[in-house]
Order: structure tokens, then sequence, then C-alpha cells
């Protein structure tokens, strides 16, 4: 079994999902999943109380510290509880007197472990313990790599232990300093690039991050207000409702919810595609042109899964022209590549999928 494959099934995601479908979508076949999202939700929560090493997260991700540890305690009791209960349908046997208890007697363990050694080591209010690195992994780990180093098939005595472990510390030190040289170097290359008069935008696009050495004058916010905005109005309005529609399917069949679903998936994905783009060196212009913003607002249907997922208030929701492109992207990549199967091979492909999506 792979143990990160189920910690993703057991997560807060995929009760968000649940709850998406049930809740917002209404399907049918995920009606009765309520449950099984409140069961995610538990076992995701222990694991993040079981997986804090974050100093500046928040909620059940933080660090543990003097003042929270009661309240992490109860919380981790209320899930040691909770795998206590646990029943196995056909024998209506408690999971943790089955022969498969490994699940639960490992979280007890690990439960009671951290909060002993949480209650030793937090003596003063700025003290900080991090459960995610008492995990055993990285024993295990380090003890692999060992016995690799000292050949396959043969357990590794103590000497052989010891000059290992000093060979395989040694390297680790000299890569450090090394990436840390060439890290260092980076940052002071790209400040020289900086004094000598920005990014040239040829190699970012079509966006200067600095203007000319005979300017030398920044991009405000006041100069992009002043700049003309072009108002979309009811008529282009109504004709991208009818893009959004053929783009959703040509099948009048299609039911309603797989519709919105593929829709809500891609704002979910262009969320992210945002992001990525405004990571790039682009003018204040470009990056407003990019999110959603009152003069280019996503209709609030399509923003359903995005604001399911917003639990931090991070998530990027995109425009509703930039969702429009997108989404001619993802019409005519369905179409050349999916049903007439045009191979990746075929000469200046991206040219052509981006002249048609233009």
């Amino acid at each position: 079994m792979k143990v990160y494959l189920a910690a993703q099934l057991f997560s807060r995601s995929t009760a968000d999902a649940l709850d998406y479908l049930r809740e917002d979508l209404k399907v049918p076949q995920f009606a009765h999943t309520k449950l099984t999202s409140h069961i995610c939700r538990i076992i995701d929560g222990g694991f993040d109380l079981l997986n804090a090493s974050n100093p500046v997260a928040t909620g059940q991700k933080s660090v543990w510290r003097k003042t929270n540890l009661e309240e992490k305690s109860q919380k981790l009791n209320s899930f040691a509880s909770f795998l206590c209960k646990i029943r196995i349908i056909n024998s209506n046997q408690l999971l943790a007197d089955s022969s498969r208890n490994t699940t639960v007697v490992g979280f007890l363990s690990a439960i009671k472990a951290n909060l002993i050694l949480a209650a030793r080591f937090l003596q003063n209010e700025d003290d900080q313990y991090r459960p995610y690195y008492t995990q055993q992994d990285f024993l295990e780990h380090t003890f692999s790599r060992l016995r690799q180093k000292c050949g396959s098939g043969r357990m590794p005595d103590v000497v052989q232990v010891t000059l290992r472990f000093f060979n395989m510390y040694s390297r680790l030190t000299l890569t450090v300093l090394l990436l840390y040289f060439i890290q260092t170097k980076y940052i002071i290359r790209m400040l020289l690039v900086f004094q000598e008069g920005g990014i040239d935008p040829s190699v970012y696009g079509n966006c200067k991050f600095l203007r000319s050495d005979e300017e030398h004058i920044e991009e405000d916010e006041v100069s992009v207000a002043s700049r003309p905005i072009v108002v979309v109005n009811s008529k282009i309005q109504s004709q991208d409702e009818a893009f959004l529609i053929e783009m959703a399917g040509d099948d009048s069949t299609t039911p309603p919810s797989d519709v919105l679903y593929k829709e809500h998936c891609l704002v979910y994905v262009e969320g992210y595609l945002v992001k990525q783009l405004e990571r790039q060196k682009i003018c204040a212009t470009c990056r407003k042109a990019l999110v959603n913003n009152p003069l280019d607002s996503l209709p609030e249907k399509l923003k359903i899964l995005i604001n399911r997922k917003n639990r931090n208030g991070k998530l990027k929701v995109p425009s509703n022209s930039f969702h429009l492109l997108i989404s001619a992207a993802e019409k005519i990549f369905q179409d050349l590549i999916i049903k007439k199967k045009l191979s990746w091979n075929t000469p200046h492909l991206h040219k052509v999928l981006a002249a048609k999506v233009i």
C-alpha cells in the first residue's frame, strides 16, 4: 500500500469534493456522502496535528507551543477515541481488537509519545515542538542509504556504519556549501542586471520590469488607472455566455451538472495559471487583466468550486476574459489532440494551437 496515496484519499480536499458534488451540484450518486466527508475531515485533522512542522502555519498545522498544548491534547485525544470506536462491518468487531489493528495501534502510540515529549520539552512560552520530525522515516531512510553504501545482502557492522555515516555527512556539507555559493552568485548577478536598467522585454514577453535608462520612472498605480478602460457591453456579454455553452460541449444530452463540473474544474486550474503568470515580470495592467475584478468579473456560478476550496483566501480567481481564453484553448485541444488525434510531433504545433485560439 502507498501510504502517501492513502493520506491524500482521507484528506480535506476529498471532503470538499464530496460536499461540492452533494451540496452544490446535487449529483444523485453522492447524496449519502455526508458521513464519509466527516470521516475524511477527522482523519485529515489527525494527520495535520501529527505532521506539524511549519512555524508560521495556523490552525491544526501550527507547531506545538506551551500556549496551545492543551488544545492539541484535547483534539488528539478526541481523534484517538474516534479510532477506538471504528468497527468492521462484516464481523461488528472493533478495529483495535482485530488482526488489522496496525493503523489504530500506530496512531495511538504516536499520539501518546508526542504528548509526553511535548510536555517535557515545552517549558517556556517561546519553545516550539514539531512532531513531524519525530517520525521514524528519517532514521529508516538514513539506515537504508548506509546499507546501500556497504553493499546489498549484508548487515553492516559498527565500524562500517561509522565510516559511511561520516562520509555521507561530509558530502552533504559540501553540497550545501556549493548550493549556497551558487545561489549567492545568482542573486548578485540579478542585482547587477537591475542596476544596469532592468530586464530586457525580449526575454520576458511584452512587458518591462523596469524602464530604460533614459526614463528611470517606474509604472505606478496612478498611471495604470489613467489608461482608457474598455467596458464590455451587454451584447458582448451575451455572446460570451453562448461561447461558454459551446465550450462546455456540443452534445445537448450532457447533464447540466457535468457541464458545470467541467467549467468549475477549468476555473480552478485557471487560478493556478494566473498564479504562475503573476510570477513573471509583467506590468501592472497585464497583472490586473488576469485576476477577477469588477470590470471583468467571473460569473458567480463559476466560482462555486474555487470558493469552497479557498479556505485561507490565497487562491486566485481568474477574470472572465482569461476564462474565455483558456476555454477556447481547451476546446481546440480537445478537437485537435483528443478527437482528431493530432500527433505531438507535428511541426510548429504550439504555433498552430495558439493561432487557432486567437
